[in-house]
């Protein structure tokens, strides 16, 4: 009988989070599962953000080779900014590996799938891809037959109107529609691969770190039995998805990184405007909101504005839980649209880390003098330590990360720029001791099967892929960065290794209109 891989992935899913909520009842098939098996830390790729780890997920590489570091990249050919996208992978996947290999696959909602792959069997993309159409699916008609008029299903349910509640409610009723949805495929399809990924977990703990964390000063037991009912949710989930394996498959459940509270935010990309590394296109200053200027010259509008704000406080004096929103999501204005790129500049994306661009070669004789300066301000030996350390690796693409900062834990890198030459560089939330989350390097993973070793065992992230390949028997790329985890089987698996190979794709020019609709996305969830 052919073997098969159920994988499951929890977004951010944090292994010291999962010992108590299984401490709590909350989680038991997936503790189960891990004490059936091979089970411990997963350790993430830096920088430890979803559109990385995920992509370092799906093919065992590191950023240096998938060339996806943040969510957006420079694109120094067209001078511009843009969202990545699958066809920006510069290593083969899993997908595509297997199905060469005459493997059947299934993808649900993976991050950095879209446009998906043409690949045996059927990808339905997640984070990142502008909608969910005929257009955006493999193959078409996957949409037709399985997602159009399915009102719950989504890739994620970034709302959040303060109402624990509501919000816990619309959490369960989207992990329950992937799950229906992700059902009625294995059900009616074959296939050797078939990976679900989950995403409300990530976006819980960004917004709700206090309610989840009993270590948390203001940690409510009442608002943490109500989350916990969407880690339940999630853990029924599993318990299904597993249900399709027997008992020679093996079944994986994953994270991409863990998670812990944010208790600083620097901003990078104002410390390079105020030091005249970082050039911005003139306009006038956004608030996120509506301008005082246009709120003048539109009475209307400004009576509509105070009738908010009144409303807003009365809210407020009401009872109601703080705005809890990171620093990053309160602006609106994304750097793409700010940067001057027909000037020489110096610029950074990522939220989890800083990876900084040049827009002419003669700037990279600068680099030295930031990394210096930056360290100076902000390194370990500062007063105010966020930056653990900067590197400048010898890149000669402009469209490469020309230098890299690793950030402390705890802390987030603000994209968007001030242009106030007096907005403060560093803050700290202003979340009324109510913490928000970020993520942290250390994720969570499990593996069960009848050839899998009862263990505690922590691997990478780049092991996933690897250990998929080789126990399907599929060949492993020559350049892959992990490893095939062998200590995990009872039996011998002698995994075949293949040549190493890296693709040039076409790249994607999403419209603007499509790039602005996945950045909401990203802003509500508090990556830029």
């Amino acid at each position: 009988m052919e073997r098969k891989v159920i994988l499951a992935g929890l977004d951010g899913f944090s292994p010291r989070i999962f010992k108590y909520l299984c401490s709590e009842g909350k989680m038991p098939f997936l503790e189960s599962l891990s004490e059936s098996g091979s089970s411990g830390v997963l350790r993430s790729i830096v920088p430890f953000e979803t559109s990385p780890a995920w992509s370092s997920l799906q093919t065992g590489c590191r950023p240096e080779k998938t060339s996806i570091y943040t969510f957006h990249r420079y694109q120094s050919d067209k001078r511009q900014i843009r969202l990545n996208s699958f066809r920006d992978i510069k290593v083969p996947s899993l997908w595509e590996l297997l199905s060469n290999a005459g493997k059947r696959v299934i993808s649900i909602n993976m991050p950095v799938t879209s446009p998906p792959p043409e690949v045996n069997g059927i990808m339905i993309p997640g984070l990142l891809s502008p909608q969910l159409s005929r257009e955006s699916v493999h193959p078409p008609e996957v949409y037709d037959k399985y997602i159009a008029g399915n009102e719950d299903y989504k890739i994620v349910d970034k709302r959040w109107d303060g109402n624990i509640d509501l919000f816990a409610e619309r959490a369960k009723r989207l992990i329950n529609a992937r799950l229906s949805l992700a059902k009625e495929i294995l059900s009616s399809e074959d296939f050797d691969l078939a990976s679900v990924q989950f995403q409300m977990t990530d976006v819980l703990q960004h917004k709700l770190w206090w309610a989840i964390d009993p270590e948390e000063p203001g940690f409510d037991k009442a608002a943490f039995n109500k989350i916990a009912e969407i880690y339940s949710a999630c853990d029924n989930a599993l318990k299904e998805l597993f249900s399709f394996a027997a008992s020679g498959d093996l079944k994986l459940a994953v994270s991409d990184h863990g998670f812990c509270a944010h208790n600083k935010t620097i901003s990078i990309n104002t410390w390079l405007h105020q030091n005249g590394f970082l050039k911005l296109l003139d306009s006038e200053k956004k608030s996120g909101l509506i301008s005082d200027e246009l709120k003048d010259k539109h009475p209307l509008l400004k009576k509509m504005a105070g009738i908010y704000g009144e409303a807003k406080k009365k809210a407020v004096s009401a009872g109601s839980k703080p705005d809890t929103r990171l620093f990053c999501e309160k602006h609106l204005e994304h750097l793409r649209k700010m940067i001057d790129f027909q000037q020489p500049n110096i610029f950074c994306l990522g939220a989890m880390g800083a990876y900084f661009y040049v827009t002419d070669a003669s700037q990279k004789c600068r680099l030295a003098k930031i990394r210096e300066s930056l360290l100076e301000a902000y390194g370990p030996e500062s007063q105010n330590p966020v930056i653990s350390k900067i590197e400048i690796p010898e890149n000669e693409s402009l469209s490469e990360p020309a230098m890299k900062a690793e950030l402390i834990e705890g802390a987030l890198n603000a994209v968007t720029p001030s242009r106030d030459e007096n907005s403060a560089v560093i803050s700290s939330p202003d979340n009324s001791g109510l913490s928000g989350g970020t993520h942290s390097i250390e994720g969570f993973w499990a593996a069960s099967g009848v050839q899998i070793k009862q263990q505690n065992k922590d691997a990478e992230i780049i092991d996933i892929a690897p250990t998929i390949l080789g126990f399907l028997g599929a060949e492993i790329p020559g350049h892959t960065d992990g490893k095939f985890l062998s200590d995990i089987f009872s039996e011998d698996i002698e995994p075949k290794y293949g040549r190493s190979d890296s693709q040039g794709k076409e790249s994607v020019d999403y419209s603007d209109d499509q790039q602005s609709g996945v950045e909401d996305q990203l802003r509500d969830l508090g990556y830029i």
